[in-house]
C-alpha cells in the first residue's frame, strides 16, 4: 500500500505558492492599471497613505479569490501519494488547471476594467442587466466603444506569458530528500493547512473579509482599489440573488438598518407617525382646485436616455451639446441640483413608475400585478387617457406587458412608431428621437376633449451612437489635449457628443412646436434623464454630486405657473410625480415618494438620492454602508470629506436616505403580497 509523503505535499504546495505570487502580481498589474487610468492626482495627492492601505487590502481580496479558485489543487496535495504517477499526473493537473482558472480570472479582469471604464464601478448589479438587454445591440455597442482587436492581442501576449510561467512552475526540479523528523512535518502540514484556511477567509476577525471591508478612506476612488473584478463579481451575484424581489419585512428592515416599521417611518416622516400602516403614511391628496377641475392639462413625461446634467456645463458655440434645446430653457424651470433614482434604465423607469426599489419588478413573478403606486393609475383615476410612447422594442425588458398592467391604456413601442411615422428610422436600440417626438406631438394632438397624460422614453443618445443620415450637426470642435480624449479615442468622443446633441436638439424642436401651438396653453411637459453618462469622464469625489447629476426641466404654460419656485433646491426623481400630480391634479390621492418643489417650506426636507445609497442636499452628501462616508461642500461648489465632529445636517441627511429605501421597499412589499 502507498504511503503519504510529505516531500510530495510539500513540492506540490511550493508550487501552488508560486502561482499564488504569479497571480498576485498580475492582480497588482490590474489594479495599477486602474489607478494610473482613471485616478486624479490632484484629488489623490492627500491621500498616499490610504492608497498604501488599498493595495495592502487588495492583497486580502486577491488571497481570497485565489484560494478559492485553487482549492482543488491544493485538497489534492493533501492527498499526496509517494509514487511517479501521482507526482507526473499532480503536475499536468496542476498545468492545466492553472491556465483554465487564469484564463477565466484574466477575463474577468479585463471585462471589470472596461465594466469600470463606463461605469465608474467595479462590476455591481448592472453586469446581470447586460444579460436581459438587447444582446446584438450590445454586442455592437462593445465593438464600436471599444478597441476590441488590441484587447485580444493585448490579452493573448499576457496569457501566453502566464501559460508560460505556469509551465515552468509545473516543470520545476526540487532537491529529492527533505530530512525532517514526523512531529515538524506534522507541524509543517497544520501550519499549511491553517495558513490556506486562514486565506479562504482574508480575515483575522470574527467575520470573513466582504465588500463593506473595501472602505479604507473618505475617497471613493481609492477605495474601489481594494477591489478585484472576480471578487467584485461574486459580491455583485450575490447581490443579484439577494436582490430578487424581496417581501420579507425583517430582510428589508435590516437592509437599512432598521429595527421596525415605526421607526423607519419616524425617520421618513421626520416625527413620531400617528398611522401604524406604510400605506397609510405614504398616501398623500393634492389641494382642492376649481381651475385644475375645469382645465386639468395635458402631462406629458419624457425620459431621455443618457441626459446627464454635467453635459450642460460644457455647452459652448464651439462644443454644442444642446442644439435647439438651448433656446427652449428660458421658457422652463430648470431644476440642477438633481439627480437620477439608480444608474440603470430598467430600474430608474420601474422607479419612476411604481415608487419602487425592488426592481425589476417587470421580469419577476410579479411582472402582471398591478400596483397601486403606479403614476398612470393616478391619472387614470382623474379621468385621463394615459399613454407609454417608446422608440425602444416593446419586447425589452418586457416592458410594453408591464405597462399594460400598469394602468396604461395606449402602449407603443418601435414598431407601431414605424407604422404611425411614415419614412421613420432606427437604430439597434430603437427608432431615433426625432420620430418618436413626432409620435408624441401627434398623439397630443389627436388627444379627445379628456385629458392625456403621456409617459415617453427615448433611446437614441446610446452607444454605439448612430445617429440618421440627414441630421446635420451643430459644431463639436475639440481640442487634441481634451481631458475627454484621455478615455477613448477622437471619434468616439465625438459621436458621444454628437448624439448628446441631437438628442437635445429634437426634445427643443418638439417644445417650440409645443409652446407654438395650441397645445402650449395647456400641456406640462417634464424632461429628465434615465441616468448620467459617465463614459467620458472620471468624476473625482469632489464631483460626486455631479456624477449622478441629471437635469430636471419643466415647461409649465402661465396659467398653471406655481406661486413658489426655487430651482436651487435639491431633488431626485423621488419628486417629480408629486410635483406634477399637485400641478396638474385636484384633489387628487397619490403616493408620497418624494417632495413637491414647488412646496413652501424649509428646504433641509429636500433632497436627492441615487441608487437608495448615496444622497445629497445643500450640506453635503453621504454614502450608505456600514461605516457612512460624509462629505461637505466648500465653495458651494466641490465635496471635501467632512470633519471627524458630529454634523448633524449629514446625519439627519444619512437617516432620510435610509428610510426613503426601506419605507418605500416595505411599501411595494405590502402590495406584491396582498
Amino acid at each position: 500500500m502507498q504511503v503519504m509523503s510529505f516531500q510530495v505535499f510539500i513540492r506540490s504546495v511550493f508550487r501552488i505558492f508560486l502561482l499564488y505570487l504569479v497571480v498576485l502580481i498580475t492582480f497588482f498589474l490590474f489594479r495599477l492599471s486602474l489607478l494610473f487610468a482613471f485616478g486624479d492626482a490632484h484629488e489623490l495627492h492627500d491621500y498616499h497613505h490610504d492608497l498604501y492601505r488599498a493595495f495592502l487590502t487588495g492583497l486580502r481580496y486577491d488571497t481570497v479569490v485565489f484560494n478559492y479558485a485553487f482549492l482543488v489543487l491544493f485538497l489534492i496535495a493533501c492527498i499526496p501519494l509517494k509514487s511517479k504517477w501521482y507526482t507526473n499526473g499532480f503536475n499536468e493537473t496542476f498545468f492545466w488547471y492553472s491556465m483554465v482558472v487564469s484564463f477565466i480570472m484574466i477575463v474577468l479582469q479585463i471585462g471589470d476594467f472596461y465594466f469600470f471604464k463606463f461605469f465608474q464601478s467595479h462590476f455591481n448589479l448592472l453586469v446581470f442587466g447586460i444579460i436581459y438587454d438587447d444582446t446584438k445591440a450590445v454586442l455592437e455597442s462593445v465593438w464600436t466603444d471599444y478597441p476590441v482587436i488590441r484587447i485580444i492581442l493585448g490579452f493573448l501576449l499576457g496569457f501566453g506569458l502566464l501559460g508560460w510561467l505556469i509551465r515552468r512552475i509545473s516543470r520545476l526540479e526540487f532537491p529529492r530528500h527533505l530530512q525532517t523528523k514526523p512531529w515538524q512535518s506534522a507541524l509543517a502540514v497544520v501550519i499549511i493547512i491553517g495558513l490556506y484556511a486562514l486565506g479562504l477567509r482574508g480575515s483575522l476577525g470574527i467575520f470573513p473579509i466582504e465588500k463593506d471591508d473595501a472602505t479604507i478612506s473618505p475617497n471613493g476612488f481609492v477605495n474601489s482599489l481594494t477591489m478585484n473584478g472576480v471578487f467584485a463579481l461574486k459580491d455583485a451575484y450575490a447581490d443579484h440573488k439577494r436582490n430578487k424581489i424581496e417581501t420579507d419585512t425583517s430582510v428589508i428592515l435590516h437592509k437599512y438598518g432598521f429595527t421596525s416599521k415605526q421607526e423607519a417611518l419616524q425617520y421618513f416622516t421626520g416625527s413620531e407617525p400617528h398611522v401604524k400602516s406604510i400605506s397609510e403614511a405614504l398616501i398623500d391628496t393634492t389641494p382642492h382646485s376649481d381651475f385644475l377641475l375645469k382645465s386639468p392639462p395635458h402631462v406629458l413625461f419624457i425620459l431621455m436616455e443618457s441626459l446627464g446634467d454635467y453635459y450642460f456645463d460644457l455647452h459652448s458655440d464651439e462644443l454644442n451639446l444642446l442644439g435647439s434645446l438651448e433656446q427652449e430653457l428660458p421658457y422652463c424651470i430648470v431644476f440642477r441640483n438633481f439627480t437620477s433614482c439608480t444608474n440603470g434604465t430598467i430600474h430608474t423607469i420601474e422607479g419612476l413608475l411604481v415608487s419602487s426599489p425592488l426592481t425589476p419588478l417587470s421580469q419577476s413573478v410579479y411582472m402582471n400585478t398591478p400596483l397601486h403606486s403606479s403614476v398612470a393609475r393616478v391619472f387614470a383615476d382623474n379621468g385621463y387617457q394615459t399613454g407609454f410612447i417608446t422608440g425602444a422594442k416593446l419586447g425589452w425588458r418586457n416592458l410594453g406587458k408591464y405597462m399594460t398592467c400598469q394602468f396604461f391604456q395606449q402602449v407603443e413601442g418601435s414598431s407601431h412608431l414605424i407604422k404611425e411615422i411614415p419614412g421613420a428610422q432606427g437604430c439597434e436600440w430603437g427608432i431615433f428621437d426625432e420620430y418618436l417626438f413626432e409620435r408624441i406631438f401627434q398623439v397630443l394632438q389627436e388627444s379627445s376633449d379628456a385629458p392625456l397624460f403621456v409617459f415617453a422614453f427615448t433611446t437614441t443618445n446610446h452607444t454605439p451612437y448612430q445617429l440618421p443620415g440627414h441630421y446635420q450637426p451643430k459644431p463639436v470642435i475639440l481640442s487634441d489635449d481634451s481631458k475627454y480624449l484621455q478615455r477613448y479615442d477622437k471619434e468616439v468622443v465625438i459621436k458621444n457628443f454628437t448624439a448628446y446633441q441631437y438628442a437635445n436638439d429634437c426634445l427643443g424642436k418638439l417644445l417650440h412646436k409645443i409652446r407654438n401651438s395650441s397645445l402650449g396653453q395647456h400641456t406640462i411637459v417634464a424632461v429628465t434623464g434615465d441616468h448620467n453618462s459617465m463614459a467620458l469622464y472620471d468624476f473625482p469625489d469632489r464631483e460626486l454630486h455631479k456624477k449622478y447629476g441629471v437635469p430636471f426641466i419643466l415647461y409649465i404654460p402661465d396659467a398653471y405657473k406655481p406661486f413658489f419656485t426655487d430651482a436651487s433646491r435639491y431633488g431626485s426623481h423621488k419628486d417629480i410625480f408629486p410635483t406634477l400630480f399637485n400641478l396638474a391634479l385636484s384633489d387628487a390621492a397619490y403616493v408620497k415618494s418624494g417632495n413637491n418643489l414647488f412646496e413652501k417650506g424649509n428646504n433641509d426636507q429636500f433632497f436627492a438620492i441615487n441608487s437608495y445609497n448615496t444622497a445629497f442636499n445643500k450640506a453635503g452628501g453621504v454614502v450608505l454602508g456600514k461605516r457612512p462616508l460624509y462629505s461637505r461642500f466648500e465653495n458651494e461648489k466641490y465635496l471635501v470629506p467632512a470633519t471627524p465632529d458630529r454634523n448633524p445636517e449629514l446625519e439627519r441627511l444619512e437617516k432620510m436616505a435610509r428610510a426613503h429605501g426601506a419605507v418605500l421597499s416595505l411599501f411595494i412589499q405590502e402590495q406584491l403580497s396582498k
